[in-house]
């Protein structure tokens, strides 16, 4: 009979060698809201919304959004991903205006999009642990990151192609993450 464990249980080592705080005992912490939005703030390719603040070291566990009918037709495509304040790209597919690391391409016209989890969407489910700066690791073709750079980045929307006819609306997020 085998007998596997975690690497989520404290090793066999003496001494123990327990996991990372961020994985294990870690804080969860939730980051959630609405905003207005207004037709100039989506009505142009590459338009960015910043949505919340989070640390390169964080491990995200879920990234909610959902938003009004805010495209009177279909075209509206939305990606989601990291970037820095000034608006520059953080996930390295070589593109300094593609924010996405998480959504590539989210249908956002045609009507009101509930809460989604788009977490997921791009990067697989074993990156689960993954802090976000090895998470962009794991999603890059290079290894820009040899340790965690400490540093704030942003979640993001941008706009991958813009509204047939862009309205006004409400965005809603939901973020957790665990800090250690």
């Amino acid at each position: 009979m085998a007998v596997i464990f975690s690497p989520d249980l404290p090793n066999q080592a003496s001494p123990p060698v327990l996991p990372p705080v961020a994985r294990v005992g870690g804080r969860e912490r939730v980051i959630t809201g609405s905003f207005e939005v207004a037709t100039t703030d989506i009505d142009n390719t590459n338009d960015i919304i910043l949505i919340a603040q989070i640390q390169s070291g964080d491990v995200l566990l879920e990234l909610s959004t959902g938003h009004d009918d805010i495209d009177v037709g279909t075209a509206l495509l939305l990606d989601i991903g990291l970037c820095d304040v000034a608006g520059g790209d953080i996930d390295t597919d070589g593109s300094s205006t593609s924010h996405d690391l998480f959504s590539s391409a989210v249908a956002g016209g045609a009507s009101a999009v509930a809460l989604t989890d788009r977490r997921f969407d791009d990067p697989a489910e074993d990156t689960v642990d993954q802090r976000l700066w090895e998470l962009v690791n794991s999603q890059s073709t290079g290894t820009p990151f040899t340790n965690d750079p400490s540093v704030a980045w942003f979640i993001c929307i941008s706009i991958n192609v813009v509204p047939t006819t862009a309205a006004a609306g409400t965005f809603n997020y939901r973020i957790r993450y665990v800090r250690d």
